[in-house]
């Protein structure tokens, strides 16, 4: 195998979710999607070990910053779109769920900020939808 370094970076996006609980349900209480646009990934600093009797696996971190999309006249670009699933209708997020994972019928995509807004439901700029959308998004992962 080869590999080149100091290539290019090409923009992506992804979604992933978190567990929501309450001191009734615990983590079966329901979950957030966080889908995130325009993002640019590059890792952080790689230290390696020599060979030795207490092998350690390698921590892999990396630095990310992302730019907003456009979303519609009502709201401003973003790079991240909050689901919460305690606050949106069930049926709405069953077919978000299928368009982001994909079923035997439908490829998995990432859908722009616009088509779930429409998907959920959601008129307008205000008040409590369930889907919230924050202006750029910077950090690390590890």
């Amino acid at each position: 195998g080869v590999m080149a370094g100091q290539q290019t970076r090409v923009g992506f996006g992804l979604c992933y979710r978190t567990v929501l609980g309450n001191d009734t349900q615990g983590e079966n209480y329901g979950y957030k999607l966080h889908i995130i646009y325009g993002a640019m990934a590059s890792p952080s600093d790689k230290s390696y070990a020599t060979i030795n009797d207490n092998p350690e696996a390698i921590t892999f971190s990396w630095e990310y910053t992302t730019t907003p999309v456009a979303i519609n006249d009502n709201y401003k670009p973003t790079a991240l779109i909050v689901i919460d699933s305690t606050k949106v209708d069930a049926a709405n997020l069953a077919a978000l769920e299928d368009i982001l994972y994909g079923t035997t019928l439908i490829e998995p995509r990432l859908p722009m900020p616009a088509e779930i807004i429409e998907l959920m439901g959601v008129s307008g700029a205000t008040g409590d939808t369930g889907a919230t959308g924050e202006t750029g998004a910077t950090g690390s992962g590890h």
